[in-house]
């Protein structure tokens, strides 16, 4: 009986609401008419056709749906079909017209069109310069129309919105793709053939910077693309750390900057590995370790950030470094994961007590727009100092961050998973979901 009326209150209610919701149908909604149409036709049947020839028609339409079609040959024979075929009694020339209809719009008339039966079929055939695959910076390909027979003029699409009417055009392509390249060829009657071909453009396979010491181990962090449609990158070496832009066509623009600390600083020529480079707001944020080479007592890897300008150059120079940050101790602190929040950021790394052993610690730090930190680190850590632990990824959620990661007895690749939640408020982390 519950249940029943439950359910007669939820319908009620159900009612009422509908009874008060205002509905205006004054509006008409807008009508997807035809707005372009032209049509071309193709020779079926070979030769000259002295005793008549047969011819598919086939219409390009820009809008439109649910279209009927109205097609007049010329010879006082009609079709209402979308793709028709129609066989001529004897050569000649013919008027032929088509009428596009559809519910609530008005008839669209294409340009008629005039066909000459007693000319040879025009065939195209497309030849163009070996490779069919293309790497920047070199990707003008020379097409040839030669081998084509029977036409009077040519039209070729490219694929990438460039056309020409010559017969053997040269096309340079200015973006990496896989595109459909189409020739059409109209003979003496006005009918038409096509051929296609596909050409790749790929990027460069390797980026290679000559002005950066190859001797020296890279690691390269790329960012978002740019608004330019090229690419930021963030190298770091054993030795320094370098800014460099790239093309979208796979090119250096320009030669690296490099970034280091100023003359007498502790961590000049310290090791400077980049460990995260992220789009914000306004701009980048760069996230990484630095060694202190001045100081042998000193046993910490630091962490550092900075900020970069929408153009890659420097923002905030020089820039905090959080040394012996409280709660994580001596060791490798490093930044591998930055996202923004309220108007700062969240750094989150791991940390391996000074020993050059895998990381045993994860934790998280906010910082301000300006870098500087805001309150200490938050640790997570075990009893068990010898687990291996790796934090994987960051993102935010409704409630706060999620962080995933690895912890294991032997090797993290061996470990289980571990899902972890960061109130944005709140010291305490809580497992959600622990995988076996």
């Amino acid at each position: 009986m519950s249940y029943k009326f439950i359910l007669f209150i939820s319908l009620s209610a159900a009612l009422s609401a509908l009874l008060l919701v205002r509905c205006d149908y004054a509006t008409t909604p807008d009508l997807n008419c035809v707005e372009t149409a032209s049509f071309e036709f193709f020779r079926v049947d070979t030769g000259l056709c002295a005793g008549g020839c047969t011819y598919r028609f086939q219409a390009t339409i820009g809008g439109g749906d649910d279209l009927n079609y109205t097609w007049n040959f010329g010879d006082n024979e009609t079709s209402d079909a979308e793709i028709p075929e129609h066989s001529y009694d004897a050569p000649g020339t013919y008027q032929v017209s088509l009428v596009i209809s559809q519910d609530a719009c008005t008839n669209f008339v294409v340009p008629a069109q005039t066909l000459t039966i007693g000319f040879p079929a025009p065939a195209a055939k497309i030849t163009s310069a070996i490779p069919a695959v293309y790497t920047f910076p070199n990707t003008t390909v020379q097409f040839d129309a030669g081998m084509s027979t029977n036409g009077v003029s040519y039209m070729w699409d490219f694929g990438d919105g460039a056309t020409s009417t010559t017969t053997a055009p040269s096309h340079t392509y200015t973006r990496p793709d896989t595109f459909m390249v189409v020739l059409k060829v109209t003979g003496q009657g006005n009918d038409t053939d096509r051929d296609t071909l596909w050409v790749r453009v790929e990027p460069k396979t390797f980026l290679l910077t000559s002005n950066i010491d190859a001797a020296q181990f890279e690691w390269v962090v790329c960012t978002d693309e740019a608004t330019d449609g090229s690419f930021n990158a963030a190298i770091s070496t054993s030795v320094a750390m370098h800014t460099l832009k790239i093309t979208r066509t796979g090119a250096v623009n320009g030669a690296a900057t490099v970034i280091d600390y100023p003359a007498g600083s502790a961590y000049i020529n310290g090791a400077q590995n980049v460990y995260c480079a992220r789009k914000t707001a306004a701009g980048y944020i760069i996230v990484g370790n630095v060694e202190n080479t001045l100081n042998p007592s000193d046993v910490n890897t630091d962490i550092f950030c900075l900020t970069l300008k929408p153009d890659f150059s420097i923002q905030s120079f020089p820039n905090p470094l959080f040394d012996n940050i409280p709660g994580v101790g001596n060791g490798n602190e490093t930044g591998r994961f930055v996202i923004e929040h309220e108007g700062g950021f969240l750094i989150a790394g791991d940390q391996d007590f000074g020993s050059g052993g895998p990381p045993k610690r994860f934790y998280y730090l906010k910082v301000t727009n300006s870098l500087a930190k805001s309150g200490n680190a938050v640790v997570r850590s075990e009893s068990t100092t010898f687990e291996q632990r790796r934090i994987q990824v960051i993102a935010a959620n409704d409630n706060g961050f999620v962080v995933a990661g690895k912890k294991g007895t032997a090797t993290f690749l061996s470990g289980w998973t571990l899902i972890l939640t960061l109130p944005v408020r709140s010291a305490t982390w809580e497992v959600l979901c622990p995988a076996t």
